[in-house]
C-alpha cells in the first residue's frame, strides 16, 4: 500500500500517491531532504540532490549522484573479450556510470583495468601495442640482450633441458611460465590512476574477478589485495600458463566454472545486471591441435548449459557479433573492439529505460506522479547563472500540462552534477497571493492557483592559487601549469579532479606509480587549494619464495632499495635482471601496504624458483667432424649463491671436449665475474696442398696428412661486466699441448707446457643467435707466453674480430665481418690462426690453410625465403676475401683469395639447418688477358647446436 502526501490550501486538499517508504526513501522524504515534503502554504516542499560518495579527488565538497547501481558482468573469451572495450567505450559516450565491474578470464583484465583509471582509448592502446604472440608463445627464455655474455653462449647450446630435484626428474606444469603475462598485467596495474588501499571498492569502479582453484575446485572471487595477481590469475589458461599459487591454493582462469558470473553482481546488490558475453563457440576439428586447445574445448562444453542460466538471471545481455573470431586470434584488434561497441550501441535504449524504471526517486512509476490541483506553474531561479542549455530546458516544463516531482528532482540533480555549485535546491510553494486569505475556507477548483518553484543555486568559490606540497621528481612548474586554464574562475568540481588526476597521470608517464594525493584541502578566505603528494617511497624491500637461492643474489639484480621512490621503469629492469639469471620461473612484484597506513609501502618480491640441477642435451652434424653430442650436467645455483658447477662433454670421433668448470657470471653484490675450470680435448685435422692442375684458369687442393692436437690443463679467468652488453677478463691458464701424427710427415710432433696470460674483451649486442638481425659481436685478445708463468715456449699474439648486422626493411639483413691477428715467429701450430670452413670462408675446407698472420673480410647478405619450406627458411650470398701467412714480412695483398656463396638455412627446433655451397678463386698476375683462376666447389652442411670453444 503506498504512502499519500496531503498538500493543503485552507479546505481545499492535493494529492499525490507515493510507494511504501522505508529506510533511506523515508528520510528523504523528511523536510530538508531530497523529496522532503511536508507542505503547507507556510511551508514550501524543499528538494535537493540525492547525493552519494564523496569525490576523493575533489577540492571542495563534491559528492556523486545516488541512482540505481548498474553492474557490468565481462565474460571471458580470450581474444575475443577485447570486444568489452568497444563496450565501455559506447556506455562512456552515453553518459551512463557503471558501479560494479565483475570480470572472469579477459573480462577481468580489461574490467580491472577500467576500474583503475583508464579509459577505454587507453584500453585500445593498450591492445593494439601488445605483442600478443609473445605473450602466449611457447617457452619463455629471457630475451638475448637481458643475458651476460657468457649467459648468452650457454643459451645458445641447449635443445632440451631436463630438471631434477636429488634424482627425481621435475616435469614442468605448463608450456609457458607466464612470465610475459605476469609482467604486462604488474606493469599496467602499477600504472592505474586508482590503487585500491584496503579492498577493491576503493577503486574508481567496485571491482571483482573470478577464479578457479585446481585444489579444491572451488570458484574464488577476488575482493581485496593484490589487483596484479587477481587478473594474472583469473586470465591463467590451464596448461599454457603456470598456475597462480596462493596459500593452499593454485589458482588458473576463471571461465572453468563461472565464464559469465552474474550471480556475484546480484549478490553484491547491484539494481541492473548487464551481461556482456563474448564466450565462443566450439572449435571445428583442425583447431584441436595443441593440448591447451583440446582442453579449452573441454571447458567449452561443460560450461554451455551454466552459461546459459547465468544470462537468464541478468536484467540485459549483450553479445557482439564476433563469428568464429577464436579466442586464440589476436589480430583484427581493431574489429573486435568495433564490434563490442556496435552491439552495445543497439542496447544503449533498452538500458536507458532499465535505469529510469529502476530510478526509486525519478521514474513514473516510483514518486513520478504530477503535481495536482494547479492551474499554473511558475518557474524562477535565484542566485548565480546556471548553463544556458540546462535553463532553457528547465523553463520549457512551464508550457507543460503538469509537473512531476522526477522531473524537478531530475533537474536539481542535473545541475548539482555540472560540478559549478556548492549549493542547489528547488524550492516548490503555493502562490497564496492569488487566492485571498479571508477566501481559502471557500477554494473551489476554479480558482488560480498556481505552484512556484525556484531553483536557488550557490556557486562553488574562487579559485585563486594551487600550491603542491611533497613533490620532489617532477618540476612543479610542470604541474602547476595543469591548473592554469582554471585560476580565478569559480571552481568546477569535474574540471579540478581532472587536474588532479592528470598530476597522477604526470607522474605514471615517468614511471612513478605508487604517487598518490594524500590530501586535498582549501582555504575559501584566500581560494588557495593545497595538494599534498605522497611520492610512493618505499619503506621495505621483502623477498618470499626463495628456498635456495640466498637473498643478496636476487637483490643485487633488482635495482631499487627502501628510502628510493618507486619507479616502475627500474622495478621492471629488475626483475628482467633477476629473471635473466635462471634461477626462477616467476618473478612477481607485490606492494603490501598496512590498513592502518595506506602510504607505507611495503614491496615484496616474490620469487618461484626452478630446479637448478639439470641436464643439457644437444647435437651437432656438420660436413666436417660428422655426428658430434653435446652433454651439459651442472647445478646453476651452486649453495644458492648463483654461481654454476658442471661438467661438458662435446664431440665425436674427430673431436672431443671434457671440460669441469666452477664460474659465476657475478661475485657476491659486484660485477665481477670468474671461471675456474679444467678440460682436455682433441681435435684430428686434415691438412692440405696444392695440386697440378690441368688447366691455369683452375686450382685445387688435396689432403696431404692429418693430424691430432691434443689440450689439457686449467685456465682461472677474472674479470668485470659491463652491464648486459659484455665483459673485461684476465685469463691464466696452464695447459699440455701435444701434436700427435695421424698420416703423413708434413707436421712435427710437438709437446710442452704451456703458461699463458690473456686479456680480452667481448661485446655481443645480437637481437638473436641464430639469425640475427641487429647488433654487434667483437673480440679482442693479447695474449702473451713467458717462462716467467711457467711455459716452455713464449709467443706474443694480437686477434681482432668484427661483425655487425643491420636489417633494412625488415628483412634484408647485411652482415660485415672484419678479422685479423698477428703473432711472432714462435707462435706454436696449435695457436696458429686459421682459414676455411662454412662460417670462415667459402671454398675452403675447415683448417685449410694455417699461419700466423692473418686477415679475412666478409660481406653477406641475408633474407627470409620467399616460400616457408615447414620452418622459417632464410637464403643468403657471401663474399669473402682474406689469407694467412707465416711471418709478417710475407704479407702481401696480391695474395689475397676470393671466395663466394650461396647457403639455404632453416630455423628448426633442433637448431639451424644450412646447406651452402661455395668456390673460392685467385687472380693471378700470369695470365693477364683471364687473371682469374678458380678453384673447386665445395658443399657444406652444418646441423643442429655450434659446440662449445674450450673457453
Amino acid at each position: 500500500m503506498g504512502h499519500k502526501i496531503y498538500f493543503f490550501l485552507a479546505a481545499v486538499s492535493f494529492t499525490i500517491q507515493f510507494p511504501p517508504v522505508t529506510g533511506e526513501a523515508l528520510e528523504a522524504l523528511q523536510p530538508g531532504g531530497g523529496m522532503g515534503v511536508s507542505f503547507a502554504a507556510q511551508n514550501p516542499v524543499i528538494v535537493k540532490p540525492q547525493l552519494g560518495t564523496r569525490d576523493s579527488f575533489a577540492i571542495v565538497d563534491f559528492y556523486r549522484a545516488r541512482r540505481p547501481s548498474v553492474a557490468l558482468v565481462l565474460s571471458g573469451g580470450g581474444a575475443r573479450g577485447l570486444a568489452h572495450i568497444g563496450v565501455l567505450r559506447a556506455l562512456e559516450r552515453h553518459g551512463i556510470p557503471i558501479d560494479l565491474i565483475v570480470g572472469t578470464s579477459m573480462g577481468a583484465v580489461i574490467g580491472g583495468l577500467y576500474a583503475i583509471g583508464y579509459s577505454p582509448d587507453d584500453l585500445q592502446r593498450m591492445a593494439d601495442t601488445t605483442r600478443w604472440d609473445d605473450i602466449i608463445s611457447l617457452g619463455e627464455e629471457p630475451s638475448r640482450r637481458e643475458l651476460f655474455v657468457d649467459q648468452k653462449s650457454a643459451a645458445e647450446r641447449s635443445l632440451i633441458v631436463l630438471r631434477f630435484k636429488g634424482f627425481q626428474p621435475v616435469l614442468p606444469s605448463s608450456v609457458s611460465g607466464s612470465q610475459r603475462l605476469t609482467n604486462l598485467i604488474q606493469t599496467l596495474v602499477l600504472q592505474g590512476i586508482y590503487h585500491p588501499d584496503s579492498s577493491f571498492d576503493d577503486l574508481r569502479v567496485r571491482f571483482r574477478a573470478v577464479a578457479t582453484d585446481l585444489i579444491s575446485g572451488k570458484r574464488i572471487i577476488f575482493d581485496h589485495g593484490d589487483l596484479a595477481e587477481a587478473l594474472r590469475a583469473s586470465v591463467t589458461v590451464p596448461l599454457l600458463f603456470s598456475p597462480v599459487k596462493k596459500d593452499s591454493m593454485e589458482l588458473v582462469d576463471g571461465g572453468l566454472i563461472s565464464n559469465i558470473p552474474v550471480d556475484v553482481a546480484q549478490k553484491l546488490g547491484a539494481d541492473i545486471v548487464v551481461a556482456i558475453n563474448t564466450t565462443s563457440g566450439l572449435r571445428p576439428p583442425n583447431e584441436l591441435s595443441a593440448p591447451w586447445k583440446t582442453a579449452d574445448q573441454i571447458v567449452d562444453i561443460m560450461m554451455q548449459l551454466p552459461n546459459q542460466l547465468q544470462l537468464e538471471r541478468a536484467n540485459l545481455v549483450v553479445t557482439p557479433r564476433l563469428g568464429n573470431h577464436l579466442s586464440s586470434d589476436f589480430t583484427n584488434v581493431d574489429s573486435l573492439i568495433a564490434q563490442g561497441e556496435e552491439a552495445m550501441e543497439k542496447e544503449i535504449q533498452a538500458l536507458q529505460d532499465l535505469i529510469i524504471n529502476q530510478d526509486k526517486y525519478r521514474s513514473p512509476a516510483h514518486g513520478g506522479n504530477p503535481i495536482e490541483g494547479f492551474t499554473r506553474f511558475i518557474i524562477s531561479f535565484e542566485g548565480e547563472e546556471i548553463p544556458e542549455k540546462l535553463r532553457d530546458q528547465i523553463l520549457r516544463r512551464q508550457s507543460q500540462p503538469a509537473l512531476y516531482f522526477s522531473e524537478i528532482q531530475n533537474d536539481v540533480d542535473r545541475l548539482y552534477a555540472t560540478g559549478d555549485f556548492a549549493e542547489v535546491q528547488a524550492i516548490i510553494s503555493m502562490d497564496t497571493a492569488k487566492v485571498p486569505v479571508s477566501e481559502l475556507s471557500s477554494v473551489t477548483e476554479t480558482h488560480q492557483v498556481e505552484a512556484r518553484v525556484t531553483y536557488a543555486v550557490r556557486r562553488n568559490p574562487y579559485l585563486q592559487a594551487v600550491q603542491l606540497a611533497g613533490v620532489k621528481s617532477i618540476p612543479l612548474p610542470e604541474l602547476q601549469s595543469l591548473f592554469k586554464g582554471l585560476l580565478g574562475r569559480p571552481i568546477n568540481a569535474l574540471a579540478t579532479h581532472s587536474a588532479v588526476e592528470r598530476i597522477l597521470e604526470t607522474y605514471r608517464r615517468q614511471g612513478f606509480s605508487l604517487a598518490t594525493i594524500r590530501k586535498i584541502s582549501f582555504d575559501p578566505k584566500t581560494g588557495t587549494a593545497t595538494i599534498t603528494v605522497d611520492e610512493g617511497s618505499i619503506h621495505s624491500v621483502e623477498i618470499i619464495g626463495n628456498q635456495k637461492t640466498k637473498d643478496y643474489v636476487i637483490l643485487r639484480e633488482f635495482p631499487l632499495r627502501a628510502g628510493d621512490v618507486f619507479n616502475v621503469h627500474n622495478a621492471n629492469s629488475g626483475v628482467r635482471n633477476i629473471m635473466s639469471t635462471g634461477l626462477f620461473s616467476i618473478v612477481a612484484l607485490r606492494i603490501n601496504s598496512p590498513r592502518s597506513n595506506p602510504l607505507l609501502h611495503n614491496l615484496v618480491i616474490e620469487v618461484q624458483e626452478k630446479s637448478s640441477e639439470l641436464i643439457r642435451l644437444a647435437f651437432r652434424a656438420d660436413n666436417e667432424r660428422n655426428l658430434q653430442p653435446y652433454i651439459d650436467i651442472r647445478d646453476e645455483n651452486f649453495f644458492g649463491t648463483g654461481s654454476q658447477l658442471g661438467f661438458t662433454f662435446f664431440g665425436g670421433a674427430r673431436n672431443q671436449l671434457y671440460r669441469l668448470e666452477h664460474k659465476s657470471s657475478r661475485i657476491f653484490s659486484t660485477y665481477l665475474t670468474f671461471n675456474l675450470r679444467a678440460y682436455y680435448s682433441l681435435t684430428d685435422i686434415r691438412t692440405y696442398g696444392h695440386v697440378p692442375a690441368s688447366s691455369p684458369f683452375a686450382w685445387r687442393l688435396a689432403t696431404n696428412e692429418e693430424y691430432r692436437q691434443v689440450v689439457y690443463g686449467g685456465a682461472f679467468t677474472f674479470g668485470g661486466q659491463f652491464g648486459r652488453l659484455g665483459n673485461v677478463t684476465a685469463e691464466l691458464r696452464e695447459e699440455h699441448q701435444q701434436v700427435c701424427l695421424l698420416s703423413g710427415n708434413a707436421v712435427g710432433p710437438e709437446s710442452y707446457w704451456l703458461g699463458a696470460l690473456r686479456f680480452s674483451s667481448v661485446v655481443d649486442s645480437r637481437d638473436r643467435v641464430p639469425f640475427p638481425n641487429s647488433g654487434i659481436y667483437m673480440t679482442l685478445s693479447y695474449e702473451t707466453a713467458s717462462p716467467k708463468i711457467w711455459s716452455d715456449v713464449a709467443y706474443t699474439k694480437i686477434f681482432v674480430s668484427y661483425e655487425t648486422y643491420t636489417t633494412y626493411g625488415h628483412h634484408q639483413t647485411i652482415h660485415p665481418r672484419l678479422v685479423f691477428g698477428f703473432a711472432d715467429q714462435t707462435l706454436p701450430l696449435i695457436e696458429q690462426f686459421s682459414l676455411g670452413g662454412l662460417y670462415s670462408f667459402y671454398g675452403l675446407r675447415e683448417y685449410a690453410f694455417r699461419g700466423r698472420q692473418l686477415f679475412a673480410v666478409n660481406l653477406e647478405y641475408r633474407t627470409p625465403f620467399p616460400l616457408r619450406i615447414f620452418f622459417d627458411t632464410y637464403f643468403s650470398v657471401r663474399y669473402d676475401l682474406g689469407s694467412v701467412w707465416q711471418y709478417p714480412q710475407d704479407i702481401r695483398f696480391k695474395d689475397l683469395r676470393h671466395g663466394a656463396g650461396a647457403a639455404i638455412a632453416f630455423d628448426t627446433p633442433i637448431g639451424p639447418a644450412e646447406f651452402a655451397i661455395g668456390r673460392s678463386f685467385l687472380f693471378r698476375r700470369g695470365l693477364p688477358e683471364n687473371p682469374l683462376s678458380l678453384g673447386p666447389w665445395e658443399l657444406y652442411f652444418a646441423i643442429g647446436i655450434p659446440g662449445p670453444g674450450n673457453d
